[in-house]
């Protein structure tokens, strides 16, 4: 398949040249894979664009209080970016070492896992459970924007990843710039990943975490979809989910094993939290 290609240099430059033909292209390990569901005839690339790069410890990003402490994550850092950074907390970096093959930590970005939206995500479940927040760009309507967009100026927005997943049809057109983890010292986090093998893509990813006396759950079911309950509202949610019996195991089997785990992990983060 031929397409064009947009080499952006500027975050204007990215969302303005956005349609719902184009696609944007951080490392590839979606689009570029066999089978890959983006048939996009335009790509634009975003290895030029220096905002979406880079680490820090920042202050809160929404009431941009700087006694808070949050972890600022580049949309284009790679999986291994993380694993190196010494700030990076504990948690993220257990969801990181899901992605087993090295040579894709190395190009896989966090903004790409998370814009591709996969059921069987290696970060999604955790940062759901963590509380993350997104800082996303993209045209907002000016004054009487017409059809093509014109008049649209280009915004930024802060919002938490259950939001954002919450409103990702009306954010279509919107880039993820970065991402913020929360490094608060009483926020705990656990998280499983089940699959056949170290290798292949998860079938059921869960997570849990805890922060004070709020609870927060990531759910992702392959073939189904990615799910953020309540923490007694996970089985309406796997209802809905219409989880059906594959060669990875039977319904039963999967909800046996969700409903295992998040007791396990209630149990843990219950215990952590009596300790401190």
């Amino acid at each position: 398949m031929e397409r064009n290609v947009i080499i952006a240099s500027t975050l204007e430059e990215a969302v303005g040249c956005k349609t719902p033909d184009a696609a944007f292209y951080a490392g590839g390990t979606e689009i570029g894979r066999l089978g890959s569901p983006v048939d996009a005839k335009t790509l634009i690339l975003l290895k030029k664009i220096p905002e979406l790069y880079g680490i820090r410890v920042t202050g809160d990003p929404e009431t941009e209080n700087p006694s808070g402490s949050w972890l600022r994550i580049g949309a284009m850092c790679s999986f291994q970016e993380i694993l190196d950074c010494d700030a990076a907390p504990a948690w993220l970096k257990t969801a990181v070492r899901y992605l087993a093959s090295l040579p894709r930590r190395f190009k896989a970005t966090v903004g790409g896992n998370i814009a591709s939206w996969r059921s069987d995500s290696y970060l999604i479940p955790t940062l759901l459970a963590a509380g993350a927040k997104l800082e996303i760009a993209g045209m907002e309507g000016g004054e009487d924007p017409d059809q093509n967009g014109n008049g649209a100026v280009p915004g930024r927005r802060i919002l938490a990843l259950k939001d954002y997943m919450e409103e990702r049809e009306q954010l279509g057109n919107w880039l993820i710039t970065a991402v913020y983890a929360d490094l608060s010292h009483d926020l705990k986090v656990l998280s499983e990943h089940f699959s056949n093998t170290a290798q292949s893509h998860a079938y059921l990813s869960l997570a849990m975490g805890k922060k004070g006396e709020d609870y927060r759950i990531g759910m992702a079911v392959a073939g189904c979809g990615i799910y953020a309950p309540g923490i007694l509202s996970w089985s309406r949610a796997w209802k809905e989910a219409g989880v059906r019996d594959d060669l990875y195991g039977s319904e039963e089997y999967k909800r046996y094993l969700a409903g295992i785990t998040l007791d396990e992990f209630y149990e843990r983060l219950n215990q952590e939290a009596s300790v401190n």
